[in-house]
C-alpha cells in the first residue's frame, strides 16, 4: 500500500515529502523492471535448453521432459511413470505442499533433497524422515555427501520405506544421488545410468556429476565406506 503524506505549511517539509514519494515510485518501477528482466532471462534460458534437448535428445525424449515439467508444475507432484526408478526409489523435481499428499498415497515416506537453494524443512513440507544434502545446481555432491545419501536410502529401504530423491527438476543432482545408490548395490557406472534412463530418459547430468559417480564407484570397489 502506498504511503500518503499530509501536506504542511512548511514548504521544505512538503518538498521532503515529495522527494520520498518520488523515491518510492522509482523503487516500484525498478522492481517491475527487474521482474520483467528476470522473466525475459528465464524465457531465454528455457528456449536455449529446449533447443539443446531437441538437438541432443530428440523429439520424443524432449516431449517426455516437457510433460514431466508440466505435470509437476500443475499438480505439485512428479509424473509417476518417469520417476519410479525402482519399487522403493523415486527421482524427481521439487514438490509442493499439495503434491506431498499425493506422493504420500504412493507410499513415499522419506525425502532426500539435493537443492542448496531450497530447504523443504524450513518451508514446512519435509516429512519426518528427511535428509538435506545441499548441492549447487549443475555441481556434484561430494563423495561424503553421496555416502551419507546412500546410507540414508539403504536404511530407509531396508526398513520398508520408500524414498523420493529430488533436486529442482530431477535431471541432474537427484539423478546423481540415485546413480550413487545403484552403484552401491553392485551395478557398474554405465548400468546405473542406463537403469535410471530406462525410466527417466531425459536426465541430463553434468560432466562433473558423471565424473563424481565414477569416483564413487572406484571408492566402492576399493571397499571404502
Amino acid at each position: 500500500m502506498e504511503k500518503e503524506f499530509a501536506m504542511t505549511d512548511d514548504p521544505q517539509i512538503n518538498e521532503g515529502y515529495s522527494e520520498i514519494e518520488n523515491l518510492e515510485a522509482d523503487a516500484v518501477v525498478a522492481r517491475k523492471e527487474n521482474a520483467v528482466r528476470e522473466s525475459t532471462l528465464t524465457l531465454a534460458k528455457f528456449v536455449r535448453l529446449l533447443h539443446f534437448r531437441l538437438f541432443r535428445q530428440g523429439f520424443r525424449i524432449t516431449l517426455l521432459w516437457l510433460v514431466n515439467m508440466l505435470v509437476r508444475g500443475i499438480t505439485g507432484y512428479p509424473h509417476r511413470s518417469t520417476s519410479e526408478i525402482m519399487p522403493q526409489l523415486f527421482v524427481g523435481g521439487q514438490y509442493s505442499r499439495q503434491g506431498w499428499s499425493k506422493m504420500s498415497s504412493w507410499g513415499i515416506t522419506s525425502v532426500v533433497n539435493m537443492r542448496k537453494e531450497f530447504d523443504d524443512q524450513t518451508k514446512g513440507i519435509a516429512p519426518a524422515r528427511y535428509l538435506h544434502l545441499p548441492t549447487i545446481d549443475d555441481d556434484a555432491p561430494s563423495l561424503d555427501q553421496l555416502q551419507v545419501g546412500v546410507d540414508f536410502i539403504r536404511e530407509e529401504l531396508d526398513s520398508g520405506g520408500i524414498v523420493y530423491v529430488h533436486c529442482g527438476a530431477g535431471v541432474g543432482r537427484a539423478a546423481t544421488m540415485a546413480a550413487a545408490y545403484l552403484v552401491s548395490t553392485g551395478l557398474d557406472v554405465e548400468e546405473a545410468w542406463h537403469h535410471i534412463r530406462t525410466v527417466r530418459p531425459f536426465i541430463r547430468p553434468s560432466i562433473v556429476q558423471v565424473r563424481m559417480i565414477e569416483h564413487f564407484a572406484a571408492r566402492c570397489r576399493n571397499g571404502r565406506p
